[in-house]
């Protein structure tokens, strides 16, 4: 594997945690409040500052992505797969970011600033790949089929005017 295409991985990775299926921890990261987050995306180790953490889904969907991007097992094909993301989560008690349309607001908003920087590397060469976002989702968040019928999961664009 050629540098260009690990640092494409390790690009890949830094920002596909925001976008990839996180809306089914956002729950969980509302509650955990500030900390860092690291994950071994190789075999789905995850720790919260320092200690194991079992309950989130993004890291296996972050593997399935790394596995689809290889063409193949991230567990043999790479030497190091890992994801640490530094976040800090604010509740408030109004939307503050007003170019997204949530379907069923709750009232309050957790806003979350999160800093990515992962790590992909073979026996020859490792890549870094840096992203820094600041997310914001109704607080609680229902997933669509839970507990409040006909909420969806992901926000949509307010019309144009």
């Amino acid at each position: 594997m050629d540098r260009p295409q690990l640092q494409h991985l390790a690009d890949f990775l830094a920002r596909t945690f925001s976008e990839f299926g996180l809306v089914h921890d956002y729950q969980a990261l509302a509650e955990l409040r500030v900390g860092t987050l690291w994950m071994d995306i190789r075999f789905g180790h995850t720790l919260f500052n320092g200690k194991e953490l079992k309950t989130l889904v993004t890291p296996q969907r972050l593997r399935s992505g790394l596995d689809m991007e290889l063409g193949g097992d991230a567990a043999i094909l790479l030497e190091e797969a890992t994801l640490k993301v530094r976040f800090d989560t604010e509740l408030h008690d109004e939307q503050r970011e007003q170019a997204v349309r949530w379907a069923h607001p709750t009232g309050r908003f957790i806003s979350c600033k999160i800093q990515c920087r992962s790590r992909i590397g073979t026996k020859l060469e490792t890549a870094t790949g840096l992203h820094s976002e600041t997310l914001e989702w109704p607080y609680p968040f229902h997933v669509a089929g839970g507990e409040e019928e006909g909420t969806q999961t992901r926000p949509s664009n307010p019309p144009s005017e």
